[in-house]
């Protein structure tokens, strides 16, 4: 809108400039026309007394050739040179005798005199006064005259030219132009011709300028140029207004008018602007769509001119942003609402990628910014910059963006949930694996902090007695050097808010989103500082008759144990739990076995013995019954021995 805004105004200026060219040729062509009427009309005064004192001075010489010596012709006159040739005609009455033979050249010298400015009079501008004469006067008199008609004809061509060159500009203005004298188009352009359909001899002394005018603008259009007659400078001097042309076709036109100077005479400059009205009419209804479109988009669209200045700005970014539209326009955005990086670090507005949009006409789509609000807030940003030309000159640069807050934290947490659910299927394989206790847990909290990217982990195992305390047993990680420090006695009351302890105490998952403001950690939170630990988690390892311990995960970043993590790093736990129980009965089972063994040896000996006893041994009946019972329970001791 602004570029048409400025045609308009351009082809105004070149208007008024025309008009002004019109006023200064029309003035010079005044001028002229003066210079000539004046010129004519001291030549035919001139002429007129030339012919008159010639004629005279021609009697006069007549006279003289006739031997008259009283001849006397009176010698006053306006023209110096007619004043000296009838002082020097009454000299020669007085020398007859001198001048008798020079009185024919007289004679036929000025009748051609006379003849030529008779020509001259009648507009024969190239007639001159020719043939040499002896007599100095006729000489000079011939000079006289040659330049009189010399100068007379310069001011005629320089009329003619003025004229020309009137017409001219009248001609090739680029506009429809007339000139109007009393309601009636006295002069028409080619131009106009076009415009209107009518030939030069249709229009002009024949059409009054009304005639032109469409319907519905006649009356307004009278009234202006009533007024513009009273006072010119009581309306605009220029105005839009609709004609018709031949063919009955509505053409809009721009009028531009303008009264020469003096006169009542009109000038009106005619532009038809139907195809711009169209294409305005067109750019408005598109802007109101593209107006609806960028108020209905649900991204945020802003517009930058080359400064990084707001030029527009949709709803939707601006509530993004927790602005106003209008508190944006016209202010800079680099500084508003991208002045720090996500990390905090400030953002050099050199090193924007939206900077190289509007300054060096790149293209660039960013998935990893953040934007800040009024509040002091930001939030995750997916945008494109896009640099705006108009033809091969950059003008600024359109921004979209989405806030991607929620995407980002879905996207972290499937990363998180993959992460845990990589070290839960690791894990099992090291449990299904592992034949040692402390290599199991060793080697499951390697993986925690490899696979999982957490800061730290350990395993504590819970010691019951008189002192109840957790040792830590296994650890992996940042800061191997501190679980030595922090055995906690958990049943104590005065210790009964501390995680570890209350883990065992419940078998309930404890969790701290900040290490940094939890007063439950604040006995250590300059060393959890040091190593880096913002969050952290304490899993109980449960089994039935109690808890074995905890399991303690520590995360660089706050808020790191979300639900589902929650749930996965318990069911973690619990399998670690159940492969140490696995592992404990194992051993046991094995220890047992060899006991077992053991025991058999030793029964079979003391059985062979007895046996060896009972074939020796002479006697009685009732001995060997009751040999034979004590066999009897001995096997059936045995056969339970074994069942454990």
């Amino acid at each position: 809108m602004k570029d048409e805004n400025k045609t308009k105004k351009q082809l105004i200026n070149e208007l008024i400039e025309s008009r002004k060219e019109i006023i200064r040729l029309q003035k010079a062509f005044n001028k002229f026309r003066k210079t000539a009427d004046h010129l004519e009309k001291e030549s035919d005064n001139v002429s007129m007394e030339l012919a008159i004192s010639l004629s005279e001075v021609f009697e006069a010489l007549k006279k003289i050739s006739s031997g008259d010596p009283e001849v006397s012709i009176s010698e006053e006159s306006e023209v110096g040179l007619i004043s000296q040739l009838k002082h020097m005609v009454n000299i020669t009455a007085q020398n007859i005798g001198e001048i008798v033979d020079q009185s024919h050249e007289f004679a036929i010298s000025l009748a051609e005199q006379f003849d030529v400015l008779k020509r001259v009079s009648k507009g024969d501008l190239k007639a001159r006064v020719t043939g040499i004469s002896r007599v100095e006067l006729l000489e000079f008199l011939k000079g006289v005259t040659n330049e009189m008609i010399e100068s007379v004809s310069r001011a005629e061509e320089d009329l003619r030219l003025s004229e020309e060159k009137y017409r001219t500009v009248f001609e090739n203005t680029g506009a429809a132009t007339v000139i109007v004298e009393e309601g009636i188009i006295s002069l028409a352009n080619r131009e106009f011709e076009r415009l209107t359909g009518y030939s030069k001899e249709e229009i002009e002394g024949r059409k009054r300028w009304t005639e032109f005018l469409a319907r519905n603008d006649l009356e307004r259009m009278e009234e202006y140029y009533r007024s513009w007659l009273v006072d010119p400078d009581s309306v605009p001097g220029s105005c839009e207004c609709r004609l018709t042309d031949r063919h009955g076709s509505i053409k809009d036109v721009f009028v531009t008018m303008a009264m020469i100077p003096g006169t009542r005479i009109g000038v009106a400059s005619l532009l038809n602007i139907t195809e711009r009205k169209k294409a305005e009419e067109t750019i408005m209804r598109l802007s109101h769509q593209n107006e609806l479109i960028l108020d209905s988009a649900g991204e945020g669209i802003f517009g930058l001119d080359l400064e990084g200045d707001h030029t527009f700005v949709n709803p939707s970014a601006a509530k993004m942003l927790g602005y106003g539209v209008q508190e944006l326009i016209g202010n800079p955005s680099h500084t508003i609402w991208h002045h720090t990086k996500a990390d905090g670090s400030p953002y050099p507005e050199d090193e924007c990628p939206i900077y190289a949009a509007y300054k060096k006409g790149l293209t660039y789509r960013m998935t990893d910014e953040v934007f800040w609000r009024k509040d002091g807030t930001s939030f995750f940003v997916e945008y494109t910059s896009t640099p705006i030309f108009e033809g091969d000159s950059l003008t600024g640069a359109v921004v979209a963006f989405n806030d991607i807050t929620e995407r980002k934290k879905s996207e972290n947490m499937i990363l998180k949930i993959n992460r845990t659910l990589k070290v839960l299927s690791s894990c099992n394989e090291i449990l299904i694996r592992s034949k040692d206790e402390m290599e199991l847990l060793n080697s499951l909290c390697t993986t925690i902090v490899e696979l999982g990217e957490y800061r730290m982990c350990r395993v504590d195992y819970a010691e019951y007695g008189i002192a109840s305390i957790l040792r830590p047993v296994a650890y992996a990680g940042c800061g191997d050097d501190h679980p030595e420090t922090l055995k906690e006695t958990w049943p104590d009351r005065e210790l009964d808010q501390k995680t570890e302890g209350e883990a065992v105490r419940t078998g309930k998952a404890v969790i701290c989103n900040n290490i940094m403001t939890d007063p439950q950690f604040e006995h250590w939170r300059d060393e959890a500082a040091k190593c880096g630990y913002t969050s952290a988690i304490v899993l109980p390892l449960a089994e039935n008759s109690g808890s074995l311990g905890v399991l303690v995960i520590y995360a660089s970043e706050p808020d790191a144990f979300d639900q589902d993590e929650t749930g996965l790093l318990t069911q973690l736990a619990n399998d670690l739990a159940y492969g140490i129980v696995s592992l404990r009965t194992r051993t046991a089972r094995r220890s047992a076995e060899e006991a077992l063994k053991k025991g058999e040896v030793e029964l079979k000996k003391r059985v062979k013995e007895l046996e060896e006893f009972y074939d020796i041994a002479v006697g009685r009946e009732l001995r060997m019954k009751e040999l034979k019972e004590e066999i009897e329970s001995l096997k059936e001791e045995l056969e339970k021995y074994k069942k454990s």
